[in-house]
């Protein structure tokens, strides 16, 4: 005897626990490459030969972060930067 409207094979998710903080989904890094991308990438520029590969290192940086930083978007131009 299984829940109703749930099939016996399938998964169910329990709901996220009170205070805690989920990493970055796919969607958010997709909407902060398609904001961002393009002017990180060009300030990224100033100082190196390959600001795509560090613009990248610096999104994987972010996507790793147990917590996401306070302020977002200047974390992201202190890491390309440095």
């Amino acid at each position: 005897m299984g829940c109703p409207g749930i099939a016996s094979g399938d998964r169910v998710k329990s709901p996220p626990a009170a205070g805690v903080i989920h990493p970055m989904g796919p969607e958010q890094l997709a909407e902060l490459v398609d904001h961002y991308g393009a002017a990180l990438v060009l300030y990224a520029r100033q100082w190196c030969a390959c600001p795509e590969d560090v613009v990248q290192t610096a999104l994987l940086k972010l996507v790793r972060q147990r917590t996401p930083p306070d302020n977002l978007i200047p974390w992201l131009y202190r890491v390309v930067r440095n």
